[in-house]
């Protein structure tokens, strides 16, 4: 049963950074997002999960930026800062919770 829990986690880390990789937050001018389609909440969302890729990627290429400037405002920011939460936090959480189970059964 861990082996596969294990195996899955994996394949979905796999399958999330090949998506990540295609998804970077977009490189644009000021000019070029105030004529572009605002992106909002499930964009950054994607670009809140994908910080830590694009903030390597940031460093080995000059086309690849961490935050959408063409943005809708409150909900793209409610979006990646959710992202961003889950991307760094979510598996300390579970860690958290499965010790405190176990620790006191």
């Amino acid at each position: 049963m861990k082996r596969l829990l294990i195996l899955s986690l994996f394949l979905l880390v796999a399958g999330a950074g090949l998506v990540a990789f295609f998804c970077f937050a977009d490189k644009m001018t000021f000019e070029q997002a105030a004529s572009a389609d605002k992106v909002g909440f499930w964009y950054g969302l994607l670009h809140g999960l994908i910080i830590v890729l694009s903030f390597v990627g940031s460093f080995l290429s000059d086309d690849i930026a961490i935050y959408a400037i063409s943005n809708s405002g409150v909900w793209y920011d409610f979006g990646f800062v959710m992202g961003v939460l889950i991307a760094i936090r979510g598996p300390s959480i579970e860690l958290s919770v499965t010790t405190y189970r176990t620790k006191y059964k």
